[in-house]
């Protein structure tokens, strides 16, 4: 029997409310995907039903607490060419019919062909799209397996060998993450990472035979510190990694969060000394512009921050993690109206609305406006905005005669002359 070109591995524990949305994505790639294999950890609600039902390969494992050993018992599980790693709170979204070709390309270019696919991760929050980061989910069986109790990471299976990646764009293949769809579940989770980067930290030190694994928990510890807002103590756990003699890109990683923690409480010259100690070391050009423009323009230089902004695109971290859109924009915003350039904030309250970010904006949007034609905004926002127009119009409803008014043109739909059912919306 021929292998399937993808088989999907997942580890779950409790997952009712989730996996039914999550393998029903995965079952929308028709026969591109072999076998969905399962590996429980312990369920005691409907979980392992709801895989059995749905025809899922399942294996009633056990939980140890390392991340990183489950999913690699789920890996064992699966035969398929190329293996899908997902968690039942992610959602797969893929064009079959351009992603079978382009792996069956991947596998054959060069001697060996590639041997993983870089697939963008999009947090998902109350409907509207935000954080997202590149991660290694896709990978030629018997070539990857997973290394670190928590945050786990992809590492080649033959000793100090290496990856070949692709990276396909979010339009061939993209997971969506609905997890912290709650502060419930942040907090839980949060207070679960920071445990198993506790245990790993404990049982080694800076000698250690593998300082990377050392590295990786002391960065996760910090991130979970963060999340809990215990900011001294993460800042002393991200030191401590920079003191690490590595290149080690996790630790450039953490690196990259310190020099933002430093930036935000106003440590201005702490955080270019970091900066600094990025770039001799030969960090990511891209996201050390983004640190020295917002330094410059917190030491109030907004001209030299803003010249860096401008010529910022998608910026990615050390980890491959890449930086809010929106975050971008909201810095160009704040520096635009403090040199007096209306009309580019404008271009950025439009292009933050048109992300989602709609709260707080549009009163601002208006003043910027001005007397200007309201069905030209209109039709600005109706390029920009996509499925937000509806939240723009509620919001501009709260906002006088002149927001009252736009809001009007955006529900009535006679955008740019166009009934709104035949605008065209984003892809």
């Amino acid at each position: 029997m021929t292998a399937a070109l993808i088989d999907v591995a997942l580890i779950v524990k409790n997952e009712q409310e989730h996996l039914p949305e999550c393998l029903a994505a995965i079952k929308a790639l028709g026969s591109l995907v072999g076998s969905i294999c399962v590996y429980d950890t312990g369920s005691t609600d409907d979980t392992v039903a709801i895989a059995t039902a749905a025809g899922a390969i399942l294996e009633l494992g056990y939980w140890d607490k390392d991340f990183a050993r489950a999913r690699n018992a789920a890996i064992d599980m699966c035969t398929g060419k190329w293996v899908l790693i997902l968690d039942a709170d992610e959602r797969i979204v893929a064009n079959p019919k351009a992603l079978g070709p382009y792996l069956r390309r991947a596998q054959s270019e060069g001697m060996t062909g590639y041997d993983a696919i870089d697939v963008a991760v999009i947090n998902v929050l109350n409907g509207t799209s935000g954080e997202a980061w590149l991660s290694r989910r896709l990978f030629r069986r018997g070539r990857a397996h997973y290394v670190g109790a928590v945050h786990e990471q992809v590492f080649p299976v033959r000793e100090g060998g290496s990856l070949t990646a692709l990276d396909p764009g979010p339009s061939m293949i993209a997971i969506e993450h609905h997890g912290y769809s709650s502060m419930e579940r942040v907090v839980a989770k949060t207070a679960r990472n920071e445990e198993l980067a506790q245990r790993e930290i404990d049982r080694m030190s800076v000698d250690a035979e593998d300082p990377e694994a050392l590295i990786r928990a002391l960065v996760d510890r910090a991130r979970s510190m963060l999340v809990r807002g215990e900011i001294a103590e993460a800042v002393e756990d991200l030191q401590r990694v920079r003191a690490m003699q590595s290149r080690y890109t996790y630790r450039w990683w953490g690196m990259e969060q310190l020099a933002d923690i430093l930036i935000s409480a106003g440590r201005l010259d702490e955080a270019r000394d970091v900066v600094e100690h990025l770039a001799r070391e030969g960090s990511g050009q891209a996201y050390r512009d983004w640190l020295t423009a917002r330094r410059l323009m917190a030491l109030g230089d907004i001209e030299g921050g803003m010249a860096i902004l401008r010529r910022l695109d998608v910026l990615y971290s050390a980890c491959g993690f890449v930086v809010k859109p929106s975050l971008l924009q909201a810095a160009r915003l704040k520096g635009a109206i403090a040199l007096g350039e209306f009309d580019e904030a404008l271009a950025c309250v439009i292009a933050l609305m048109g992300a989602g970010q709609v709260a707080g904006y549009c009163g601002l949007l208006l003043r910027l406006w001005g007397q200007r034609p309201l069905p030209v905004l209109a039709e600005l926002l109706g390029d920009s905005a996509g499925d937000h127009l509806d939240a723009i119009a509620d919001e501009a409803d709260r906002h006088g005669l002149p927001g009252q008014r736009l809001g009007r043109q955006l529900r009535g739909g006679a955008v740019a002359g166009m009934p709104r059912a035949m605008k065209p919306r984003p892809a």
